[in-house]
């Protein structure tokens, strides 16, 4: 399992993982730890990689320069393009978490 640091070690190296973008309506519920559903990542602000099922990935936020969370893709890029209401990234770690802690 990854621990609350590992986004925070991941800001140096924003090119170690390949990257999926949410819009922004998505934006308050990733940072609240939630998954990530069909909406989030095929609406006109999100943007998405061509990636097999799980892989891990670095989620981007729309509008904004670093990753909010780490996430693990349920079905390929392809796969997300057809579905409407599955969840289709299982978040692991964001940004809340560690902010939370202090």
């Amino acid at each position: 399992m990854l621990s609350k640091t590992t986004l925070f070690l991941f800001f140096p190296v924003p090119f170690m993982l390949p990257r999926m973008q949410v819009d922004k309506g998505a934006i308050r519920f990733v940072l609240s730890g939630a998954n990530i559903m069909c909406p989030g990542l095929t609406s006109p602000g999100a943007k998405m990689t061509r990636l097999d099922a799980e892989r891990v990935v670095a989620v981007m936020a729309e509008g904004k320069e670093h990753a909010v969370a780490v996430g693990l893709t349920k079905m390929s890029s392809d796969e997300m393009q057809v579905y409407i209401s599955l969840y289709l990234l299982k978040t692991l770690i964001h940004v809340a978490a560690k902010v939370a802690k202090q």
